[in-house]
């Protein structure tokens, strides 16, 4: 059983559109092949060809290479459009969610980054390639957005000997889909200490890639990077005309933005699940649902889960029309919808009672992407941005000693 209510108004046809084929991704692919993985110890996750083959699908629906340019092989779409489909994707697995959301914002930034001759040759080329992803830190990239409050990045970048352009070393944590992908844009301060982007390819030699274990422990998982002695080309280094901070700025908003989404489509899903635990238990003799302390349950539920959904896409209509405090609106939307998708995991949990923990009914699975959502590397560095964007103050009003601020600018 699903909400009556399950279906966003936001959007124009067209968006609603994409947002259907999303949803039909979700429940013809991602649905069947979660619910594979759940039967599988945790240790197992899928290999990059079969990751590949599963992404591909997606392609021939468009769903690879939303927002990025027509005239490079994308399909154009707003910051709207694309929350709508990620609270979709979400429905079936946020972290494959986010990272089609994270391959579709990179390409962005390369695009808007990058050199003609990267953009004419490699970035076509890697969206005619099937599955493909982008990935990165987010953490890592927030830094150039951050500069040079935020610090400097871990990987440093340096002029190579014997005719090499660029060496790049150093390691890099938390790589969103970074067990896919296969490809990176990264942060690196050069010589000087000016932050750099750079687009890393997998298989360049020097580049070691760990998965590392997470809660959530989707179909996708991250993974920490290893650089030593990579020998980087010159147009892979994207400094072309467009300074890369602002670029970097909108991807951080977005990011932000398509989190909150994530969450929505988290909680969709859980108030699905806890609908059909209502309706199908018996309990003195009649449905749960017709329990008054049940039906109160639900409807809480139900509030929060409208509640969350509304604030996130005023967010992203901020976003698109290029509203003042869209950034605010985006922060607010992303801290709620993390504790709004939390309490919703909680309380289907206790609709579901001890069967709620049981990995093939799929419920302590999205409670778990739920709490990962909730709790953001960042999450406390987006608390003290809203306050500072509401209240115009910065974090050492409230941190303190000079050695706090510095400690708070080399975690965020």
């Amino acid at each position: 059983m699903r909400s009556t209510i399950r279906r966003p108004k936001e959007g124009n046809e067209e968006q609603r559109m994409l947002a259907a084929v999303a949803r039909a991704f979700v429940d013809d692919v991602v649905e069947p092949r979660a619910q594979h993985y759940r039967d599988l110890p945790r240790s197992e996750r899928p290999s990059m060809a079969e990751a590949a083959g599963f992404l591909a699908q997606a392609d021939a629906m468009g769903l690879r290479s939303l927002g990025i340019a027509e005239r490079f092989g994308g399909t154009p779409a707003d910051p709207l459009t694309q929350a709508l489909c990620v609270e979709e994707l979400s429905r079936g697995d946020a972290g494959l969610a986010l990272s089609f959301a994270q391959s579709w914002l990179l390409g962005g930034v390369i695009a808007a980054t990058g050199r003609p001759s990267l953009l004419d040759g490699w970035l076509r080329l890697h969206l005619e390639e099937p599955g493909a992803l982008l990935a990165t830190s987010p953490v890592e990239l927030r830094r150039v957005a951050d500069s040079p409050a935020g610090g400097l990045p871990a990987l440093r970048l340096t002029t190579g000997s014997s005719g090499e352009r660029w060496i790049v070393e150093g390691e890099v944590r938390g790589v969103q889909a970074g067990s896919v992908a296969g490809a990176f844009v990264l942060p690196a301060a050069r010589d000087d200490g000016d932050p750099v982007l750079l687009l890393v390819p997998r298989d360049l030699d020097g580049v070691t890639v760990r998965d590392v274990p997470d809660i959530s422990q989707g179909i996708q998982s991250a993974a920490d990077l290893d650089l030593k002695g990579v020998r980087l080309p010159d147009h892979n280094v994207l400094d072309g005309a467009v300074d890369p901070v602002p670029a970097v700025r909108a991807y951080a908003r977005d990011w932000t933005l398509l989190e909150a989404a994530a969450a929505v489509g988290v909680g969709q899903a859980l108030f699905d699940a806890a609908l059909r635990q209502v309706s199908e238990r018996v309990q003195g003799g009649q449905l749960i649902i017709h329990h008054q302390a049940v039906a109160e349950l639900v409807a809480e539920m139900a509030t929060g889960l409208e509640t969350m959904r509304a604030i996130t896409y005023r967010a992203a209509r901020a976003v698109t029309d290029r509203w003042e405090d869209a950034t605010t609106l985006v922060l607010a939307a992303r801290l709620e919808s993390g504790e709004a998708a939390t309490r919703l995991g909680r309380r289907c949990m206790e609709l579901y009672g001890g069967s709620g923990i049981m990995r093939e009914i799929g419920v302590e699975e999205r409670f778990r992407q739920a709490v990962t959502l909730r709790n953001g590397a960042d999450r406390d560095a987006q608390r003290f941005a809203l306050v500072q964007s509401v209240a115009q103050r910065a974090p050492e009003d409230y941190l303190g000693p000079e050695d706090l601020v510095e400690v708070f600018a080399r975690e965020r």
